[in-house]
């Protein structure tokens, strides 16, 4: 007969088994325990992030467990686990609390929205991000470059050093100002600082007090943003009011969007939503992918002169037209590496909503996931020398399943196309007049922020032809 210590653990047993949730089977994911966390922390927040995630992902695997007591977070570095989170049950991981920060810059745009709010959205927006929509846009891009090669002409000229990190978010700056509101005029500098701040201030990885307590930050937040809504929301009413002479902008190609299925476009707020959304993933992430791809070319003279004597062979006017652009494919190759090496989106949170699994590992409702595409695309399952700058890899289909830094899936990054564009023509418009040399420090900062930005990218220049 069965004591009672044992029928009470039996009944545990019993009760376990039977819950929905998976009984028995719900193992946790190995990870650090609670005397190891606060060193952890410590060591991010004085810059050690990437030693912290490295050292995390040899230890424990591609599937890591952080228990912070209040929340539990899943950090994964396995490309199995990305294709599930966003294609196979993405219903289930969403942009939850992650992002209520994000939302006080961008809304309900299509970063930060979920459900039919998103799926509205995207299909009425689609088009205008298309690669045919998008490619009337460079000959803008290709005016913003030459600003930015007017300076590294002067450059070459007096020998001065050029910081392409900073020139990186010039041109992006004026690429996304151009093409998404056709300039801004007077509105200029003081629109761009307004934003970057609102931006950083608003990021998911924001360590800024809330705004209701009143910091100092916060008020400057309140009001950086009200100027930055004035600005669009007046440009917003003023093409509203215009008719029968069209900006070419994307702005305006969001305005006469109509959903097909009954002909009703955005709302005001809405549109004002997307603006911001795309001013800074359209500037923020191309800038920071360029920023690295020229530090990585200075870094493989083969890949570097195999892209200079690509674009000499293609280029045929002043700015890269249609078939040229289809020529570039190393310059292309060459922007795709950069960007699996230095992702800037370097992890991708989302929220769990259902008890669910990965690899038999229990991953409980109501905790996070942080897929981590620096790692991924470092890790050597999926990738030949996986540290190393290769290029040539995207010249076939090869690499496509293995790439993950546009994300995937029906929310793959709508911008992708636009991008691209803009990174063929920047590479090729500066690598037909100049050869750069890296004369920086030899590992440069790596920032993990909200995106994978560079510190100072110090260069020299030299000129390979007049323009």
């Amino acid at each position: 007969m069965a004591s009672k210590s044992e029928s009470y653990l039996h009944t545990i047993l019993r009760e376990y088994n039977d819950s929905p949730t998976g009984g028995l089977r719900r193992r946790q994911a190995p990870g650090p325990g609670y005397q190891t966390l606060p060193r952890m922390m410590y060591s991010m927040a004085r810059g050690g992030m990437e030693k912290v995630i490295r050292d995390l992902w040899t230890r424990y695997g591609d599937l890591v467990r952080l228990d912070f007591g209040v929340d539990t977070w899943h950090m994964s570095m396995k490309k199995e686990h990305f294709h599930y989170v966003f294609v196979e049950n993405r219903n289930n991981y969403i942009k939850g609390k992650t992002w209520e920060r994000s939302r006080l810059v961008s809304g309900y745009g299509l970063t930060t929205s979920n459900t039919e709010l998103w799926k509205r959205q995207r299909r009425l927006m689609d088009p205008a991000y298309s690669r045919e929509s998008l490619l009337q846009f460079t000959p803008a891009i290709a005016k913003s470059v030459e600003v930015i090669a007017r300076r590294w002409e002067k450059a070459a000229r007096d020998g001065s050093v050029i910081d392409v990190s900073a020139d990186m978010r010039s041109v992006a700056l004026d690429v996304i100002t151009t093409t998404l509101l056709g300039g801004i005029g007077e509105h200029g500098d003081e629109l761009h600082r307004d934003i970057m701040f609102t931006m950083d201030y608003a990021s998911p990885a924001s360590v800024e007090l809330p705004l209701g307590l009143g910091s100092a930050r916060a008020q400057r937040f309140i009001q950086a943003m009200t100027r930055v809504d004035g600005v669009i929301n007046g440009m917003i009413r003023q093409r509203r009011g215009t008719s029968g002479c069209p900006f070419h902008d994307l702005l305006d190609l969001l305005i006469h969007a109509r959903d097909e299925d009954n002909k009703t476009g955005m709302s005001d707020e809405l549109l004002r939503d997307e603006v911001l959304a795309a001013f800074y993933a359209g500037h923020e992430t191309t800038a920071t992918s360029m920023a690295w791809t020229w530090f990585l070319l200075a870094q493989n003279p083969e890949a570097y002169e195999r892209l200079m004597a690509e674009v000499d062979q293609s280029l045929t006017g002043d700015h890269p037209t249609r078939d040229d652009l289809d020529k570039l494919n190393f310059a292309e190759a060459v922007f795709y590496e950069g960007m699996r090496l230095y992702p800037p989106g370097w992890m991708i949170p989302r929220d769990v909503a259902l008890d669910d699994e990965l690899d038999g590992y229990h991953i409980p409702a109501g905790s996070r996931i942080v897929l981590v595409p620096f790692l991924i695309n470092r890790h050597p399952q999926y990738w030949d020398a996986p540290e190393e700058f290769r290029p040539q890899r995207y010249l076939d289909d090869s690499a496509a399943y293995a790439f993950v830094a546009f994300g995937g899936g029906p929310r793959m990054c709508i911008g992708r196309f636009f991008g691209v564009i803009e990174a063929q023509v920047v590479l090729a418009l500066l690598t037909r007049r100049f050869r750069i040399e890296y004369v920086g420090v030899p590992e440069p900062k790596r920032d993990f922020s909200l995106t994978l930005r560079p510190g100072p990218l110090l260069f020299k220049v030299h000129e390979r032809r007049a323009a």
